[in-house]
């Protein structure tokens, strides 16, 4: 678990989101929409990673909302029937369970620099 289980369930979606057509998104910009999503919550993912004290924090919970936002693009995507279900289906399993590890963390003590 961690935040290395968290970017390999991203990984996974952007997989599925890259595997897709653009048609069963809801069209060319709305696949880039989703797939720039994607790459700003790998890169935030990334700066988390050796982020330290209250810098971890705020990181962590920018990931959060990164995620929260994607996932929530994905839903109306798919209740609008812009997003096949099929697909809608992949990106949000993927999704949802990296939303469930990334919830539980919080920046390591041992890197907070009040020690």
């Amino acid at each position: 678990m961690g935040l290395d289980a968290v970017d390999c369930r991203v990984v996974e979606v952007q997989k599925v989101l890259f595997a897709s057509a653009a048609a069963d998104v809801g069209g060319t910009k709305q696949l880039t929409r989703l797939e720039t999503r994607l790459q700003s919550l790998r890169t935030t993912l990334d700066a988390a990673h050796s982020a330290q004290g209250g810098k971890a924090a705020k990181t962590l919970s920018r990931a959060k909302k990164l995620l929260r936002a994607f996932i929530a693009a994905v839903q109306r995507g798919q209740h609008s029937g812009k997003i096949h279900e099929p697909t809608a289906g992949n990106l949000l399993g993927q999704a949802l369970r990296a939303r469930t590890d990334l919830a539980p963390l919080r920046p390591s003590r041992t890197l907070s620099p009040r020690v």
